[in-house]
């Protein structure tokens, strides 16, 4: 016999919409229902409630909720989504049965991803831990696509930097709202033949592409730059700071493709690494693309160390509404 599930979009002053955000985010309510530091960090995210305006979506069985799942919405129409885990609310003293918790979860995916479309989201992301075949499995199922696996790296600053030869003749120029066309030109020519994550290319217009990148972390245009040789674009660092950390992101670094095997890619990471030193920081982090050989090599040179890893899935408008 099939279990009625029943779904729908939580506001935010519905009185599950508490319990449906911990339970995507794989968060216990502390006593009195106090909210859990997963919840509470990107409630407080530069000052930015995160959570309060993004969809939430609730699936309900005959005994209460089964599943539910959480879209933070960013600038540049795209959104990372948080899908209950099925085996967490099995295991937990919540002690439903996996396939309940499976079928509920599921159908919150594919609510949430319907409502993240219709309010002008074009880009959907998942992230899951590798191994998590169960999850891997739901993303398929509600129509995304496998895209790669990203492994998160981290380096402390602390150890003397690399010296970059060939590296003096590099004009630096820093972000400003006149100079916006200016680092679109940038990005688009650091895609061409690009080894990162080239299946995103052409999903979103670069402007867009931008707009996401600047609201990843604290926003300071001292902080991108597009680097120069020759009065030609060579390539392009953004970098923000992160909230309650001690670190920079390396949010996009790409280079040129007329410009690669000149040295442009190490230019670029040192400057990180240099820029964060200046800002009194303890260490850089980033993410890359397990199939980029090269930039995971160059990483390695600069004593940049893995930390974890994520398989990233991914969709958009027209597989969700098809």
């Amino acid at each position: 016999m099939t279990t009625s599930i029943s779904t729908t979009i939580l506001s935010r002053t519905h009185p599950d919409w508490v319990k449906a955000v911990h339970l995507a985010l794989g968060a216990s309510l502390g006593p009195h229902e106090q909210v859990a530091p997963p919840v509470r960090d990107l409630m407080s995210k530069d000052g930015r409630d995160l959570i309060h305006l993004a969809p939430v979506a609730a699936a309900y069985g005959p005994e209460g909720m089964v599943g539910a799942c959480l879209a933070i919405v960013s600038s540049g129409s795209a959104a990372l989504l948080f899908p209950s885990d099925p085996l967490l609310a099995a295991d937990s003293r919540l002690r439903m049965p996996f396939a309940l918790a499976s079928d509920g979860t599921n159908a919150a995916l594919k609510l949430v991803s319907c409502e993240a479309m219709r309010q002008g989201v074009r880009l959907l992301q998942g992230l899951v831990t590798p191994g998590a075949d169960h999850l891997a499995q739901m993303f398929e199922d509600s129509g995304f696509r496998y895209l790669t696996r990203l492994l998160y790296l981290e380096r402390e600053v602390t150890s003397p930097l690399p010296a970059i030869p060939n590296a003096s003749d590099l004009t630096w120029t820093s972000y400003a709202q006149s100079r916006k066309p200016l680092f679109v030109k940038a990005l688009e020519s650091t895609y061409e033949e690009t080894r990162d994550c080239p299946e995103l290319c052409g999903l979103r217009r670069t402007e867009e592409v931008l707009e996401t990148h600047r609201a990843c972390g604290v926003f300071d245009s001292d902080n991108w730059w597009v680097v120069s040789r020759k009065d030609s674009i060579a390539g392009v660092l953004l970098l923000a700071k992160i909230p309650q950390r001690s670190a920079l992101e390396v949010v996009y670094i790409g280079v040129s493709a007329c410009f690669r095997g000149q040295n442009i890619g190490n230019a670029l990471i040192h400057r990180a690494l240099e820029t964060c030193r200046e800002r009194n920081l303890d260490r850089v982090i980033l993410a890359v693309d397990a199939a980029n050989t090269p930039a995971r090599k160059m990483y390695a040179r600069f004593g940049f160390k893995q930390t974890n890893s994520r398989d990233a899935w991914i969709a958009n408008s027209s597989i969700i509404e098809g």
